[in-house]
């Protein structure tokens, strides 16, 4: 077999030779040939561009390059989210991956792209020699014993209903996140996305005792749990995070569910009422595509407030 790897935009036939390949890590217990349908018909791997490196017409390595939206320093900045990196397992050492990756970071950067997001499922450390920084990733849970008495002066959720009250919803994340230095910047397209990828999930608003919708929140049922995929508040206050928290877990409570918890962001609202621990995978990692803008520390801490619903 040649050692000249060939790069390119993948042909329908490629895609499903690379789904083929992915199967490998990212089955979850299905036929491969299952596996391969499910991935074809998905909204969410259809919005991608899939790349591919092939050898002698064989495809070994490949990933997936979704559209998105920044929002840094206050400007919106175009970018693009890597997922499902994959090599296959008699290829990999042999540098294709990086290679694969760099062809399309330079395809992208010459098509607009400033930033390139990927969250690794590996050693941060091999995505940092390819230039990638690593951002504070967290995961949050708690245990629901049993029913509290909240009494009556505390937030509580109540369903949302969608698609009529969906842009209540987005001007609530645009001016929570507008907040940040740092943040994933939703288009009226993204959104629409969003919603049609996961029909499934649950939206909820948080509402005050004198019933202001000071929050939402967007969780999918689980069998024992409920995990918690969006969020948005009125404010950054710790108040505001610890009222949702204590309404999440009051709403776990109430739907028998053996705990709660998904992506948070380590701040005094949270630790007060989740047990907070670094992902071990899906760590969130970020490049610069051009050399005029900069990425402060600041701005990569900003990075921990980024959902679970946005992973590519």
């Amino acid at each position: 077999m040649s050692e000249t790897l060939q790069v390119h935009r993948a042909s329908q036939t490629e895609r499903i030779e690379a789904y083929r390949n992915v199967h490998e890590f990212w089955g979850r217990g299905l036929a491969q040939d299952e596996y391969v349908e499910g991935r074809l018909k998905s909204i969410k791997h259809n919005q991608a561009e899939w790349y591919v490196g092939s050898l002698d017409g064989k495809v070994v390595t490949s990933l997936g390059c979704y559209p998105l939206q920044f929002r840094l320093h206050e400007e919106t900045l175009a970018g693009i989210g890597l997922g499902a990196v994959h090599t296959l397992p008699t290829c990999r050492g042999r540098g294709f991956a990086p290679q694969l990756i760099r062809f399309v970071e330079d395809v992208q950067h010459e098509a607009g792209a400033g930033l390139s997001l990927l969250y690794s499922d590996i050693k941060p450390s091999y995505y940092a020699a390819l230039g990638y920084r690593e951002c504070p990733s967290w995961s949050g849970w708690c245990e629901i014993a049993r029913p509290s008495d909240r009494g009556g002066q505390r937030c509580r959720l109540e369903r949302c209903s969608i698609p009529s009250e969906q842009q209540a919803l987005v001007e609530l994340y645009d001016d929570y996140h507008a907040k940040l230095s740092f943040s994933i910047a939703r288009s009226p397209e993204y959104w629409r996305h969003l919603i049609s990828r996961e029909p499934h999930d649950e939206f909820y608003w948080l509402v005050s005792p004198n019933s202001q919708h000071v929050g939402y929140v967007r969780l999918r049922p689980d069998e024992d749990q409920i995990l918690v995929r969006d969020l948005a508040l009125a404010d950054h206050s710790d108040e505001m995070m610890a009222e949702l928290c204590d309404a999440l877990q009051s709403h776990a409570a109430e739907q028998s569910a053996a705990r709660v918890g998904g992506w948070l962001p380590d701040v005094p609202g949270v630790r007060g009422a989740f047990a907070l621990s670094a992902r071990p995978n899906e760590i969130t990692m970020i490049k610069l595509l051009g050399k005029s803008t900069v990425v402060s520390d600041i701005d990569l801490a900003a990075a921990q407030h980024f959902h679970e619903i946005d992973h590519v």
